[in-house]
């Protein structure tokens, strides 16, 4: 199995879902880190989940985050990759 760290990392996505993790948190008033912490971005960048079932399965995701900003990170994965960045 391989080491996370091993995955590659994609700077310019991870800059989106940072933009979209500091929309979502201005929006609702809270910091950044409580809609996901930078880890959980890092995973999401390095592993692309493109369906809300993967997403769910990375450290970092419960279930109310999952129903609440899934969606939208997602959404914004699948597009990138779509895209090919």
């Amino acid at each position: 199995e391989a080491e996370i760290d091993e995955i590659g990392f994609d700077e310019s996505l991870y800059e989106k879902l940072r933009a979209v993790r500091t929309a979502l948190a201005k929006a609702e008033g809270v910091p950044a880190y409580c809609i996901f912490p930078n880890q959980t971005l890092e995973f999401f960048t390095r592993l692309k989940p493109t369906s809300i079932e993967a997403a769910k399965k990375i450290r970092g995701v419960g279930e109310i985050k999952a129903s609440t900003y899934l969606p939208e990170f997602v959404r914004l994965i699948a597009a990138h990759e779509k895209a090919g960045k």
